[in-house]
């Protein structure tokens, strides 16, 4: 048992503090990555509500331009309809 226990070499005697800093260290790393997971999907969460307002925008502003060149092209061609 003795040869056992020496064959193990030496001691770190500053094993506990280097595990209290790699902990300290990877707590704050999944601090990091939480943050990194949490901004990409409020990213990703307003580019969907831009989208969603864009094509919204497009669509009402197709229709006004649409209305407008049904009236203009009745102005300019002395009636008819655009179809």
């Amino acid at each position: 048992m003795r040869e056992r226990l020496e064959s193990f070499g030496a001691v770190n005697m500053m094993a506990l503090e280097e595990l209290a800093e790699n902990e300290q260290r990877l707590e704050f790393l999944t601090g990091q990555r939480q943050d990194i997971i949490d901004g990409i999907k409020s990213t990703e969460e307003a580019l969907r509500e831009i989208k969603r307002r864009s094509r919204e925008r497009f669509r009402t502003a197709f229709e006004e331009i649409t209305g407008n060149f049904g009236e203009l092209f009745q102005e300019l061609f002395g009636g008819g309809r655009v179809k």
